[in-house]
């Protein structure tokens, strides 16, 4: 079965059209609105991707998020940056273990800290923590 060809309201192409246009649009914004007028106009991804000067898979995911918004969404909202991802959080056990590790073992820098949790990580169940930087195990013996 072929996928239904890609269509464009007409009050969102107007816009679109004139955010692309628009001597203040940053870039970013601009190629998002370009990369659905052009699939508007039936471009393939991957001619897309040479218009607009991307990668080809970083395309597609602007025109499913134009496709898949929620009714009365406007445009400016679709094209603006895609809502971060949450699930790498780090779980609020894991910063607990961090802190009760720390303190066990007595360490009296980050570095030293760091390197623990890195030793200890993978055996405790946190195998992202085993790469985690000096920064993030700060944050975490901070409680922040």
């Amino acid at each position: 079965m072929q996928k239904e060809l890609f269509h464009l309201d007409p009050e969102d192409r107007e816009q679109l059209q004139y955010v692309v246009q628009a001597y203040t649009t940053p870039e970013h914004t601009r190629r998002r609105a370009q990369i659905l007028l052009l699939a508007d106009l039936g471009l393939n991804y991957a001619e897309i991707a040479r218009e607009v000067g991307m990668d080809r898979t970083k395309v597609r995911p602007w025109v499913d998020r134009y496709e898949n918004r929620e009714p009365g969404t406007p445009v400016s909202e679709v094209i603006k940056t895609l809502p971060k991802n949450h699930c790498r959080e780090t779980p609020l056990e894991a910063h607990q273990w961090v802190r009760d590790l720390v303190a066990e073992h007595g360490c009296k820098t980050i570095i030293e800290a760091t390197e623990l949790v890195h030793q200890e990580a993978e055996a405790a169940g946190y195998p992202r923590l085993a790469t985690a930087s000096y920064s993030k195990v700060r944050v975490m013996l901070k409680g922040k």
